[in-house]
């Protein structure tokens, strides 16, 4: 993504704070009481939870907050406010946006055709199983080798899998349709996975 764009729909941003979890050592947090340092936990729901030490000034539910950290490339910020305050951490409420200062917001990772990235979609079938081309916390990309009539805009719900066997339930909507080399690929979000299986998709991702 370019400087200064961003992330506004709410599965992109839980997305983005699961794969967050495994990949910031620090988060800085600026409030009307001072300045502190955290590590974010895994959200919870509409919630998001902030690791903190003694140093963290004292902070009542509904201050405001701006949440400053650093991305394998990029750098980002959001806006959000107190819930609650508990001893060594401090419950935030999920962003409406968090802004992204350089590159994209869900970073992509290219995976190799035999590596055994799946997604079969419902109904099964040989021609309904695709090798996956990439993988984000956001989506993935596959091959539709067996050129199945998929459109943009589609809804497609199936199961992505994982080389461990892990097994996603998703739904997947169909963003693009580019064809490479002759070979047809298709491009597609999640909008719909449990936050059990964000939170295996986002440890999985560290990995790679």
């Amino acid at each position: 993504m370019e400087e200064g764009e961003y992330l506004f729909d709410v599965t992109d941003i839980v997305a983005h704070l699961f794969f967050a979890v495994g990949t910031t050592d620090e988060v800085r947090v600026t409030s009307p009481a001072g300045e502190f340092l955290g590590t974010f936990a895994y959200p919870e729901g509409d919630e998001v939870y902030v690791q903190v030490d003694e140093k963290c000034p004292a902070l009542t539910p509904g201050m405001a907050l701006f949440v400053d950290y650093e991305g394998a490339e990029a750098n980002y910020r959001f806006h959000t406010e107190v819930v609650s305050v508990h001893p060594n951490q401090i419950q935030i409420r999920l962003p409406y946006a968090i802004e992204c200062s350089d590159r994209r917001l869900t970073q992509r990772k290219a995976v190799a055709p035999d590596a055994g990235f799946w997604f079969v979609a419902e109904g099964g079938g040989p021609e309904l199983s695709f090798v996956l081309s990439d993988l984000s916390d956001g989506g993935v990309g596959f091959i539709n080798a067996h050129n199945v009539r998929i459109q943009i805009g589609d809804s497609l719900r199936g199961v992505v899998y994982l080389p461990d066997q892990t097994a996603l339930q998703v739904v997947l909507d169909v963003r693009h349709l580019p064809v490479r080399e002759g070979q047809r690929f298709v491009g597609a979000r999640f909008t719909a996975i449990s936050l059990a299986d964000r939170g295996r998709l986002a440890r999985f991702l560290v990995t790679l």
